[in-house]
């Protein structure tokens, strides 16, 4: 079986980002007053810090300001909302994470937006991979001992994660499917608490992103038994992926750049040219996303179409399964 991130990644493996130089062509006026770009969560956040970075250099570029404002709240719903009523002129933005589009159709029992009919897309800033950490205590050094250990005494190892239907929860429930494992669930509020606690050793492990985790790995307070992603990563080189340790599991979480529904093609088409471009300029990547564990993205407004028509009915079965709902 091949892991989700494996399937999109070699769906997309043949796209090269380009700019439209047309797309400049057909948007001439804009932008022509400042733009407002809404993260739906607390200040401090990656998306927020990559997107405030963005913003700068489009500022730079197009002599507009372009302010990050946060909006958190409900899980990113609040934020959302606010966007799907604003008027469709580009003007009005959302950078969310992949979750707020792919999860909480399936999640949630009522949302006031639909991810497919009330977004235009722009394109992903960049996508991340997650690595499997055990506290030091925990009798597994690599992935075969680890799946041993938890199907030898099913429910004996707790994980944790920055609460319930989150993404730091749904991935290892992922995983869990995929491996046949069973390990409880302990949801936070945030997740700082959940590496206090991991750290301390009142968790066994965690699924959490490479730049969380680095730190204390390389202190040797906590073991990475393997990385979810195709290439090992460039922060923690000396530990496996999956498909190394024997199990072709990938992992890919994201944040986007979205716009309101019905927003022109050609100021979508320049926000994206604009934006893949300083994502994937040398000496920004290197600085802004290389550093942290983070991939560029880039993609074309359809192609993070298909992602998102592409990830809504995985994770659908992935949260029917593990019997989540939230109201």
């Amino acid at each position: 079986m091949i892991g989700f991130g494996r399937m999109i990644g070699m769906a997309l493996a043949s796209w090269i980002v380009c700019a439209n130089t047309a797309h400049a062509q057909d948007a001439p006026s804009f932008p022509s007053k400042p733009i407002r770009v809404i993260a739906p969560y607390a200040p401090g956040g990656q998306s927020d810090t990559i997107m405030r970075a963005v913003a700068g250099k489009l500022a730079e570029r197009w002599n507009q300001p372009v302010i990050v404002e946060n909006r958190a709240g409900a899980n990113g719903i609040i934020g959302a909302e606010l966007v799907v009523r604003s008027i469709p002129d580009g003007y009005t933005l959302i950078v969310a994470e992949g979750s707020l589009f792919t999860v909480h159709p399936s999640l949630y029992e009522k949302l006031p937006y639909d991810p497919v009919r009330d977004f235009a897309p722009i394109t992903r800033l960049t996508t991340y991979k997650t690595v499997l950490l055990v506290h030091p205590t925990v009798p597994a050094n690599n992935l075969r001992e680890f799946i041993a250990l938890v199907k030898a005494k099913p429910g004996s190892l707790s994980f944790g994660s920055f609460g319930q239907g989150s993404g730091g929860h749904l991935n290892m429930e992922a995983l869990k499917l995929y491996l046949g494992l069973d390990i409880v669930h302990v949801p936070y509020k945030g997740s700082a608490p959940v590496m206090v606690d991991l750290v301390a050793g009142r968790l066994q492990t965690v699924l959490i992103s490479v730049s969380s985790a680095a730190s204390n790995v390389k202190s040797g307070k906590l073991r990475a038994i393997a990385y979810a992603g195709a290439k090992r990563s460039p922060i923690l080189p000396d530990i496996p992926t999956f498909a190394e340790a024997g199990a072709d599991f990938e992992n890919t979480s994201w944040f986007a750049l979205m716009a309101p529904a019905g927003t022109p093609k050609p100021i979508i088409g320049r926000i994206h040219d604009e934006v893949s471009r300083i994502i994937q300029e040398p000496g920004f990547n290197q600085q802004w996303l290389v550093s942290r564990g983070l991939d560029a993205g880039g993609e074309s407004p359809e192609q993070l179409a298909e992602v998102i028509r592409a990830e809504l009915p995985y994770w659908a079965r992935i949260i029917k399964t593990a019997g989540v709902r939230l109201e």
